[in-house]
């Protein structure tokens, strides 16, 4: 390390989603606001209108087996604990993740640099059986 260094970057993650696991990255752009799509997304619990967060860990500890990454501008992928994968959004992405969570969620996205907002999705049916058949 030279004289002028502040440290040494070794590992990069982005974590689309708030409180899921997120995605080692190999490269990143940042700005003012941090990572490009870090935190871009986040459920959010209807009943309180409150941001789900892994940091109320008796109610949310399951957001630690979701995992997210960005596939594209706006375009989160979610793994669920199951190993399924969906899009967020998506047809049926907030009912596959909130049946895989035990709850009814919906989602907020923050743009770069602004507060969460609430974001519109078309109406998402329960899904009637798994896609693995359990």
């Amino acid at each position: 390390m030279t004289a002028d260094a502040a440290g040494t970057i070794t590992e990069i993650w982005r974590y689309p989603v708030k409180s899921m696991l997120g995605e080692k990255l190999t490269e990143a752009t940042a700005g003012e606001c941090g990572l490009e799509g870090d935190r871009a997304f986040a459920l959010v619990d209807p009943a309180s209108g409150k941001v789900i967060s892994a940091k109320n860990p008796r109610k949310w500890a399951a957001m630690f087996t979701f995992r997210a990454s960005l596939a594209g501008p706006g375009d989160v992928r979610v793994t669920l604990p199951s190993g399924e994968v969906v899009s967020l959004p998506g047809e049926g992405s907030l009912a596959r993740i909130g049946k895989a969570l035990g709850a009814t969620v919906t989602v907020a996205n923050q743009p770069a640099g602004g507060a969460l907002v609430s974001v519109e999705l078309p109406a998402q049916p329960e899904p009637s059986e798994p896609p693995n058949g359990e």
